[in-house]
């Protein structure tokens, strides 16, 4: 914080493959053509992988106004989330379980890029020695933005393509912080 003002911007880039060079790196071959060489994903949810975005952009700020106002904001921008449709097996001989094959290469489909925009304003009030009280309105997803987040992938399912998650609405918060010496 300087001159009454403070910024945090970061950038980052990530392609991590999964590799299966030899018949020892897995127990099912199920969905290996698929997989191998392509992006790695850090699990799945809902029929979306998480942690499967390749790039991410986030920027955040504060500037400090006259009388004791405060203004700030936080940005973020990613890769959609992939889709990897399958087909669900039914259960396997010899307690196997079931198997969901996919249809297409990991990562083929994706949903669109997620970007949300926060902002608040902040009044603080001086209580002479005794401390300080901050009035606050925040505002979160300020453009209102309902970006698809996960959608079900079984094509075998009654469900299929149905949007399962989506990026919560505006919402606006009003606070109060006392900061007491």
């Amino acid at each position: 914080f300087a001159d009454k003002w403070m910024g945090n911007a970061s950038f980052v880039w990530a392609n991590p493959k999964a590799n299966y060079s030899a018949s020892t790196g897995y127990t099912d071959p199920t969905n290996i053509q698929e997989t191998n060489g392509q992006i790695r994903a850090s699990g799945s949810r809902t029929g979306s992988y998480w942690g499967a975005s390749r790039w991410y952009i986030k920027a955040s700020g504060m500037y400090s106004l006259p009388a004791g106002f405060n203004v700030s904001g936080f940005m973020q921008f990613r890769e959609g989330n992939i889709i990897s449709n399958v087909i669900r097996s039914n259960n396997r001989a010899f307690g196997a379980g079931r198997v969901s094959r996919m249809t297409a290469q990991f990562g083929a489909t994706r949903l669109p890029t997620f970007w949300t925009v926060d902002l608040r304003a902040e009044k603080t009030f001086d209580l002479s020695d005794r401390g300080r009280v901050h009035l606050i309105v925040d505002v979160f997803n300020a453009f209102n933005q309902d970006t698809i987040l996960a959608t079900s992938n079984q094509i075998n399912s009654s469900v299929y393509g149905r949007i399962r998650e989506v990026q919560a609405g505006r919402t606006i918060r009003f606070g109060f912080r006392a900061v007491l010496r």
